[in-house]
């Protein structure tokens, strides 16, 4: 068994898919968030042959371009059933959620494989550009 417990540092927000209803009555999903889990996260790949594709939509460009960086979440089995639609939230990055599973030195934690996601419109997180005159 290995003490894992100081090593769960990062406090980040999850968000997960439910079924909303709009005013005309129609189904869509939109993603909720307000639940923390307490994760300790560390690089994993940066192959960016794999992950370096940009998804374009048929309306026009994704807001959102792929970072070739994977992250590895661990975090206690008990605090969170993982669904592949759900994403991660810390300091304002996102984290979409790969694929999960036991941590194999001990079984009473998960690992989750997730990839990182930036919106491109917002310049990783900041305002304003110094070289932009904004």
């Amino acid at each position: 068994m290995v003490n894992m417990s100081g090593r769960l540092k990062h406090r980040v927000e999850v968000f997960s898919r439910v079924e909303a209803k709009t005013e005309s009555g129609q189904r869509r999903y939109v993603y909720e968030g307000g639940k923390f889990v307490w994760c300790e996260i560390k690089p994993y790949s940066v192959n960016a042959t794999l992950w370096s594709q940009t998804a374009v939509t048929p309306g026009g460009r994704n807001p959102y371009e792929v970072i070739p960086q994977m992250y590895r979440f661990v975090m206690r089995a008990n605090a969170l059933d993982v669904e592949m639609d759900m994403y991660f939230m810390y300091r304002g990055q996102r984290y979409d959620v790969m694929s999960a599973v036991p941590y194999f030195k001990d079984p009473s934690y998960q690992e989750v494989y997730t990839k990182l996601r930036i919106e491109s419109d917002t310049r990783n997180g900041y305002k304003g550009s110094q070289w932009s005159g904004e």
